[in-house]
């Protein structure tokens, strides 16, 4: 019999907890960043907690959809369904009652748009994304439209309404997430060969194709970064510090598309990581009501 700590850890594992952390780190930033002040946090709370189930519901249901691809690569043995600590139909029953706990949660305690959103944004991640990945390279875009949903989220959870916040938010966590995504597609790209996902990268063999994905969408990215500036709703710190990072991950991109490395793939994604939540913070800390 398996250890009880050892099944709640692995339970928590289907939810692919750092995406879910990183999904509302970002609705917090558009829910603040939209709010009047005082923000509700009451109102807060529970979008955050219904958008972690719906988070939670898309990590256990894409591992239960592919379980059989996680089998043959390294970097997913571990997980709970391959390695036979959670059983494909658990894992299943588990997604679905987050799912329906985060879209009922949204529904009845924040409002209805925010509920919608959380409910079409895991059916797009199953039912689009998800089966897309065994079958063309276009599926990390279809995927980072999935993912830039969790601000918008946010900022309708504070207003009720779709406003120039939540598109604004949205499209700076989609084109963060290109270079992001290719950085990691081009370090496991191996395990993604031998699983048979055609993905960009490991089609794109001398990752010429991967390398300027990752350099154009990070051009991108910064002057939207900088439109909350322009129009006047943050100060000088956020620009420069807007400025800054943006640099810094333009520059990142650029080292992988002239050096296509492991190592540089490696230090794009790690910055990364860096570059979201700083700005975020800087949107947060700087805006001006």
């Amino acid at each position: 019999m398996k250890p009880k700590l050892e099944i709640v850890r692995s339970y928590l594992q289907l939810t692919k907890p750092r995406i879910c952390l990183l999904a509302l780190g970002m609705a917090t930033v558009g829910f603040v960043f939209a709010s009047d002040q005082p923000a509700d946090w009451q109102k807060l709370w529970f979008a955050l907690a219904g958008t972690a189930f719906i988070g939670a519901a898309a990590g256990a249901l894409n591992q239960y959809l592919e379980r059989d691809i996680d089998c043959q690569m390294r970097r997913t043995l571990v997980r709970p369904i391959p390695s036979g600590i959670i059983s494909p139909q658990r894992a299943f029953s588990f997604g679905i009652y987050c799912a329906v706990f985060g879209v009922a949660t949204l529904l009845y305690a924040v409002n209805f748009l925010t509920a919608a959103l959380g409910a079409a944004t895991l059916v797009f991640y199953l039912g689009v994304y998800t089966p897309l990945k065994r079958t063309s390279p276009i599926s990390t875009f279809m995927g980072g439209v999935a993912g830039a949903v969790p601000p918008l989220m946010g900022v309708t959870a504070a207003t009720g309404l779709l406003r120039w916040e939540g598109l604004l938010l949205f499209s700076v966590l989609y084109f963060w997430q290109i270079p992001h995504a290719m950085a990691v597609a081009w370090m496991f790209r191996d395990d993604f060969t031998h699983a048979g996902l055609p993905l960009l990268p490991v089609l794109d063999e001398e990752g010429w194709v991967t390398s300027i994905a990752a350099v154009l969408c990070s051009m991108i990215l910064l002057p939207i970064v900088l439109l909350p500036w322009f129009w006047e709703k943050t100060g000088a710190l956020y620009f420069w510090g807007g400025t800054l990072l943006g640099i810094i991950y333009f520059g990142f991109a650029l080292s992988l598309m002239f050096n296509r490395s492991l190592v540089a793939a490696k230090r794009l994604f790690v910055y990364s990581l860096v570059y979201l939540p700083s700005l975020g913070f800087l949107l947060m800390w700087d805006k001006r009501v």
